[in-house]
């Protein structure tokens, strides 16, 4: 056991890219791809400001909007190059954060989980803190949703294709989520967000759906 995992608070960062290429794969009529990334993302940062266990929300995106709507809700943001891949932007964000505060636990939550809730990042980030590096991996166990470092450790992200065996080699441990949990439901397929629509998204996808007729 970690000394004091029981105690442990963290710094979750969420990385949203909100530009025209996000969510390529989801294709919803009369909703642009960058629009649903952004909602997926603000019900993300939501419940992460929401969740006990964690202190500080940081987003990193490349889209000003979202970086202003994200404030407005009280996460710190990074504006990072829209050129940049995504665990570039990740390992700067965390940089970032370490040099702000070296004994921070830092955790990466994936933006496209729109149907987590504060029980369910509080439930994960209560496991993840009784080791050094921990992962949940998403539904279908070849994705990640969720890496972890605890204070003073260097973080891997590895998001992308085959990202569970990425992340494992690189030292994280896998925890024990339930199968079903809203936080390894990440939304890439229309598949995915119709299953996510019957058990209820967030308020800002829930929104922008409504406002479009869906």
């Amino acid at each position: 056991m970690w000394p004091e995992a029981d105690r442990a608070e963290w710094t979750v960062v969420v990385p949203i890219r909100g530009t025209s290429t996000s969510k390529s794969r989801l294709v919803v009529d009369g909703v642009a791809s960058s629009e649903l990334a952004i909602a997926f993302g603000l019900d993300v940062i939501a419940a992460c400001r929401a969740a006990r266990s964690v202190t500080r929300t940081v987003v990193t995106t490349a889209s000003p909007y979202l970086a202003a709507a994200a404030a407005a809700l009280g996460a710190a943001t990074v504006i990072d190059d829209a050129a940049a891949d995504l665990n570039s932007s990740i390992s700067s964000a965390v940089r970032r954060v370490r040099a702000l505060d070296p004994r921070a636990n830092i955790a990466v939550i994936v933006g496209d989980v729109a149907m987590v809730t504060p029980a369910d990042i509080d439930e994960a980030l209560a496991a993840a803190a009784a080791h050094p590096r921990a992962l949940v991996c998403d539904r279908q166990g070849v994705g990640t949703v969720l890496i972890s470092a605890r204070a003073g450790l260097a973080h891997h992200p590895r998001f992308g294709g085959v990202s569970r065996v990425s992340h494992r080699a690189w030292g994280y441990r896998e925890i024990d989520i339930d199968p079903h949990s809203r936080l390894r439901h990440d939304l890439d397929t229309q598949v995915d967000l119709v299953e996510a629509r019957a058990r209820g998204l967030g308020a800002a996808s829930s929104r922008l759906l409504a406002d479009a007729g869906l």
